[in-house]
């Protein structure tokens, strides 16, 4: 009886632990405050979802704070309540709340959701002008804002293995999913033959096993290498491309290629003309004075900077960058980037390979880092980073610093402004072996900020480029790694080429995937009205974040600085920012009409 009684108490269930806590924390004695709480994510599911369907709200909830209180969320479209979650906890951390399902009608061509927290009867915003639109699609109102994937084959087999030519097998395939949940048809493909599909099948985020119906396929060459396509919106999307797996004639049997590499070239010699095809998919190149061709990345969010989606990883050479696009494998290792007028961010080649070429910064509580301009090299000096703009740099609180998915943790760059003079340029490249390296951040001093050791990795060499997945495996990275000679008279970059989603990159899923010069006029001024749109709903989100931001510090100021000063940097910060959105505001205006002129000229 003891024992059970002791099993009882050691093990309550997620309500008896609750309970405990209100009488520590009894109603309407909450300290959790509005401007402490931070929306990290706002689903619906099922997603998408058709008229008439019944949806259910989950929002994730960051509170910044140590206090727990018990509140009650709301989710309203413009001034219409859409579902409550009334009395839910709220504790530090993270915090994923559901609602209750609700048989709410999507009235009109837009519908765009925010969150609000009553605490202690008192109803504010959460985030101020952060709001979450859900998008019409060929299968329903999707809330997502990520595209399909990125999407990966596991494995695939087929029964019986070996297989006789002529003999009915069946396939199977293991995906991972690391986008949003998906409806579609998987097939699988010997070239541009189809094989054999499923249709309509649900396929979730994560891991998830598919079986395909039996059938008799006839092995008339010598090697079948297969691969799998997932048609999703009317659009076939291949998984995991660079990945085939190859029938061989031993009684015929499945295996996968053994090196899932997509290859760059087949010369010998190595030149910097060789980015012109491999980056033509993923962008535009084009011609400023003085520095020869350069090349701007589509498909970026409004606001981009180099050196944001990715992550940082100590390897034999150095703090290395890890990038998320697909396309990350060069421009974030050769050459520099340079912030034009006209074009935003534009990448100028390279000949000589870096684990990142970027300028340091380290102060008490922050790192940062931005793009070197051309000219700077490894002897990088502080007389140079007069180059860098404020909005170039990326400062991250030192304690995240090995942290993941980085962009979500940057600071607004309104705020570089007044953290650039409390740290130190710490840039420091060096030759060894004929190899640069970063020795730019201590390790030492991360291990002992994190309280943990630094995982090490090693670097090795690639005759081809590593898709993103490939780019770490177990304690390697893989990286192409090439000294390059400047690029033969006459070569040039291809006028147009068909754009190439990249996997994992985080691009907006609108029509920006159509090329503007096989758009019609009115399609072009459609997407042009939506990208604008878009732009005013990040610009409004940026003025909430610095805003939330700048309250956390004057409610925590700094050692050594009184209110006062912090408020006069505020008010800096905030024409920073209105100058940086206004630079943005241009930079779309000038490519609209670029594309406009383009589309007219035809």
């Amino acid at each position: 009886m003891v024992m059970g009684w002791v099993f009882l108490m050691v093990a309550p269930g997620q309500a008896q632990i609750d309970k405990m806590m209100e009488r520590f924390l009894p109603r309407g004695e909450s300290r959790l405050r509005t401007e402490d709480l931070r929306i990290i994510q706002l689903e619906f599911s099922p997603d998408p979802i058709r008229e008439g369907q019944r949806i259910t709200f989950q929002v994730t909830v960051l509170n910044d704070s140590r206090q727990s209180g018990r509140i009650t969320l709301v989710v309203k479209d413009r001034d219409e309540v859409v579902t409550e979650a009334r009395d839910v906890m709220i504790r530090p951390g993270e915090n994923r709340i559901e609602f209750p399902g609700t048989n709410y009608r999507f009235s009109r061509t837009d519908q765009c959701f925010t969150v609000e927290a009553d605490i202690e009867s008192t109803r504010r915003p959460i985030d101020l002008a952060k709001e979450f639109c859900a998008q019409r699609t060929y299968s329903g109102w999707s809330l997502s804002d990520r595209g399909v994937g990125p999407l990966f084959v596991e494995d695939l087999g087929m029964n019986p293995d070996p297989a006789a030519p002529g003999q009915e097998v069946q396939f199977r395939v293991r995906l991972r999913n690391d986008g949003r949940p998906i409806r579609g048809n998987i097939r699988i493909q010997d070239k541009d033959q189809i094989v054999v599909q499923s249709e309509n099948v649900s396929i979730p985020r994560g891991y998830s096993d598919f079986q395909f119906p039996f059938t008799r396929y006839a092995f008339q060459r010598f090697d079948h290498c297969f691969t799998v396509l997932v048609d999703f919106e009317r659009t076939p999307y291949p998984v995991d491309a660079s990945r085939e797996f190859c029938a061989k004639p031993m009684g015929l049997t499945l295996q996968a290629t053994a090196e899932p590499a997509r290859p760059i070239t087949g010369r010998s010699q190595w030149d910097i003309s060789f980015f012109y095809d491999e980056l033509s998919p993923y962008g535009e190149w084009f011609q400023i004075q003085g520095y020869g061709w350069v090349w701007t990345p589509n498909n970026v969010p409004h606001g981009w900077r180099p050196y944001t989606h990715g992550r940082w990883a100590y390897t034999d050479d150095g703090w290395t960058w890890i990038s998320d696009w697909e396309w990350g494998w060069g421009p974030f290792h050769y050459g520099r980037w340079l912030l034009d007028n006209q074009y935003g961010w534009v990448w100028v080649p390279g000949r000589e390979w870096a684990p990142a070429w970027v300028a340091w910064r380290s102060g008490p509580g922050w790192i940062g880092w931005a793009p070197l301009p051309p000219g700077a090299g490894v002897d990088f000096r502080a007389s140079i980073e007069g180059a860098i703009s404020s909005f170039g740099w990326s400062f991250i609180e030192d304690r995240l610093f090995l942290e993941a998915n980085l962009r979500i943790n940057i600071i607004s760059p309104a705020r570089n402004r007044s953290i650039i003079p409390v740290t130190q340029n710490v840039t420091n490249y060096a030759v060894v072996q004929n190899r640069i390296v970063n020795r730019s951040i201590n390790v030492d001093q991360i291990e002992r900020i994190v309280r943990g050791p630094v995982p090490r990795y090693r670097i090795v060499d690639r005759d081809t480029a590593p898709a993103v997945r490939e780019r770490v495996k177990g304690n390697e990275v893989n990286v192409f790694r090439r000294t390059l000679t400047e690029a033969p008279p006459g070569r040039v970059p291809r006028p147009e080429v068909a754009p190439r989603q990249a996997p994992g990159s985080g691009q907006r899923p609108d029509a920006s995937s159509l090329p503007p010069k096989s758009m019609s006029m009115p399609d072009l001024l459609q997407r042009q009205e939506l990208e604008r749109r878009e732009l005013l709903t990040h610009q409004e989100n940026q003025r909430a974040r610095l805003e939330q931001e700048q309250r956390r510090e004057i409610q925590q100021p700094p050692k050594g600085k009184s209110v006062v000063d912090l408020r006069r940097e505020h008010e800096s910060e905030k024409r920073d920012l209105e100058e940086n959105l206004q630079r943005e505001k241009q930079l779309l205006q000038s490519r609209q009409e670029r594309e406009r002129k383009a589309t007219g000229a035809r």
